[in-house]
């Protein structure tokens, strides 16, 4: 899967696959008109730092694929079907357009 500059990772395990299953979601909008929807727990970097997508705000900024940044306009939450989590061997992926980490605040 498609990690960051262009850059592959290697799948390991899909640690979620309920594709039937309802959920709340963040919905991240940047300026640049990425929308990132993500679990309040899910690690994105903020400001260019791992950090949980529920501590983001509006004003913070995302990490692109590109590796270039975008600022969060807005922030809301939706009801979507489908929760998925897919383990890279590099611990991050590109949902969306956005740099995502793998890993949610649940891992220790």
């Amino acid at each position: 899967v498609l990690v960051t500059g262009g850059q592959y990772s290697d799948v390991f395990i899909i640690s979620h696959s309920l594709p039937k299953a309802k959920a709340e979601f963040l919905q991240l909008a940047t300026r640049q008109n990425h929308t990132l929807r993500v679990t309040p727990d899910h690690f994105v970097y903020v400001n260019g730092n791992l950090a949980s997508a529920g501590s983001a705000s509006v004003g913070d900024t995302l990490t692109l694929a590109d590796g270039t940044t975008s600022t969060i306009a807005s922030i809301g939450k939706v009801w979507k079907d489908g929760v998925f989590n897919v383990l890279t061997l590099r611990g991050d992926i590109v949902v969306d357009g956005v740099l995502a980490s793998t890993y949610t605040t649940k891992v220790h």
